[in-house]
């Protein structure tokens, strides 16, 4: 058994020259573009620590020596214990510690890679209520309790390009994708003609979830816009169950391949609801240039928080997989493998039979 595994681990994907030039194979490649930040729920304070060297090796991922920085590794960052980020402080040591740790290792905190909360965008939009209070938590000691704002902008900081985002309490999940969609709108200039176009897609679950996202929205709006007209941004910004749009898209009522920002809300409840193919559809009608936020309540263990996904959630292998040209999941070639050696042994079966009734007849 141990070595048809073995067999069959080596065809998850196939190889390509691209891949092939870098030494790694698809799977590794498509993990070094994904920026993960994991939350484990139920403690009480809050206790940061990094991925170990050894489950970057089973990760499959570069490792990080002669002190060469890693740039694309940075934001595998595990913050333990955020969930309760509305009513917990950072302890001073706690980050500290953390700090000390990155320094060694010479991860960073990948700020260029956030969507917008960074140092660049903020002194643009400086006057803002919520840039003020990022600044303040970006150059303030991390022993001062911070504001419940401020709790909820520090993941969002961390986050990158393409990030997995796993169940903080309350409505703070929404603000943890909405913070960062609403600050890359406001890079946009709101140009006449484009104002109409979609650039933010959030497919939720049911329709309470639709609801709450959108007045999340609304309550950011009020935060952001002191001042700047942001009539623009409802319409960018589409909130809805994937049956939904699914059905606006056939009817041609929407157009979804400005979409620059698509976010999973819930992933786990929609596979159980039965989404999976509407995702996968919804997905074909926008870009491959886009961020992908994937939001989901069950994840296995942090540190291997990848790995599960790329193991369970067939979505998320297709969403991260868009510069791969096939993609076969285990599963899959296994039940196609079976299925070929049952076909094989039915041909062998039917061949046998045949041959041996022209012997039967010369008998009689």
């Amino acid at each position: 058994m141990k070595l048809l595994k073995s067999f069959l681990s080596r065809f998850r994907f196939f190889q390509n020259s691209t891949y092939n030039q870098q030494n790694q194979g698809p799977l590794a490649y498509l993990r070094s573009k994904i920026q993960a930040i994991s939350f484990i729920p139920g403690r009480q304070n809050a206790n940061f620590r990094l991925i170990a060297p050894s489950n970057e090796e089973k990760l499959g991922l570069p490792q990080n020596n002669n002190n060469q920085n890693i740039p694309q590794i940075g934001s595998f960052i595990h913050l333990s214990s955020l969930s309760q980020m509305n009513s917990t402080s950072i302890q001073n040591q706690d980050f500290h510690n953390f700090k000390s740790t990155l320094e060694k290792t010479n991860y960073q905190l990948l700020f260029k890679g956030a969507p917008p909360l960074n140092l660049k965008v903020l002194e643009k939009w400086s006057d803002l209520p919520i840039v003020a209070s990022v600044k303040n938590l970006l150059t303030k000691s991390f022993g001062e309790n911070l504001s419940p704002l401020e709790k909820v902008v520090l993941p969002s900081i961390l986050s990158g390009e393409n990030h997995v985002i796993q169940h903080l309490a309350d409505r703070a999940t929404n603000m943890m994708f909405l913070i960062p969609a609403i600050m890359f709108l406001l890079q946009i200039d709101p140009v006449e003609e484009e104002q109409n176009q979609i650039k933010v897609l959030i497919l939720a679950k049911d329709e309470q979830s639709v609801q709450s996202v959108n007045e999340d929205i609304t309550q950011l709006k009020s935060i952001f816009s002191q001042g700047y007209n942001l009539h623009h941004l409802q319409q960018q910004v589409v909130v809805d169950t994937p049956k939904n749009i699914l059905s606006q898209l056939k009817e041609n009522k929407i157009n979804l391949k400005f979409v620059k920002y698509f976010v999973v809300n819930d992933l786990t409840a929609m596979y159980e609801q039965g989404y999976e193919s509407d995702i996968i559809a919804v997905n074909s009608y926008t870009s491959a240039e886009k961020q992908t936020v994937i939001v989901s309540e069950k994840l296995r263990n942090d540190y291997l928080v990848i790995d599960n996904l790329m193991a369970n959630f067939k979505f998320y292998i297709y969403v991260l997989t868009q510069y791969a040209q096939v993609v076969l999941e285990d599963y899959a070639f296994k039940a196609s493998l079976w299925t070929i050696l049952m076909l094989l042994l039915i041909i062998c079966y039917l061949t046998y039979k045949i041959q041996s009734n022209p012997d039967k007849k010369k008998e009689k």
